[in-house]
């Protein structure tokens, strides 16, 4: 799988939740409403069942980051979700050490075996193009994490390149 995918699975894994709750509120409204839209009930119905597969899109994904999360050490999660989650409280980082070269070298190698667990779990470039990247969310999501990227590998533009030819 692509590693700008799989970082912005990521970063999305914290606000799946909120995500969800939130397409329950759009639903909820859109049933309540049909009432007085006088447009086909077909097409109103549409829209209800098409958020409800988004639903279930972000519920499978989530599913899938925390069967891929069962595999690693519990240092390996204190990592991941010092950078992409931060559901852990602040303490936990008191003595955290995030600015050596080991501390880059262990999140990228981290990011890489994420990448290739989602796409052992069947989550792979297609899928994810597919599923996550017609929704709005993730298209942004996907344009932050590669921006981030640049940004931060300025001198080392050759396999930011190479990522995003492979992501187009």
């Amino acid at each position: 799988m692509n590693i700008y995918y799989a970082k912005s699975i990521l970063y999305a894994y914290s606000s799946i939740d909120k995500l969800t709750a939130q397409i329950d509120d759009i639903v909820l409204k859109h049933a309540l409403a049909s009432m007085n839209n006088c447009s086909p009930c077909f097409k109103q119905c549409d829209k209800i069942v098409a958020f409800t597969n988004k639903k279930i899109r972000l519920m499978e994904m989530k599913d899938l980051v925390e069967r891929a999360l069962n595999e690693y050490t519990q240092e390996e999660i204190t990592l991941l979700d010092y950078k992409y989650f931060r559901i852990k409280p602040r303490s936990v980082y008191k003595d955290f050490d995030c600015h050596s070269r080991s501390y880059f070298r262990k999140q990228n190698k981290l990011s890489r075996k994420f990448a290739e667990n989602m796409e052992r779990f069947g989550l792979n470039d297609k899928r994810y193009k597919e599923i996550y990247l017609s929704m709005d969310f993730f298209k942004e999501l996907l344009k932050r994490v590669i921006e981030h990227d640049l940004m931060n590998n300025k001198n080392k533009k050759a396999p930011v390149k190479m990522a995003l030819k492979k992501s187009a």
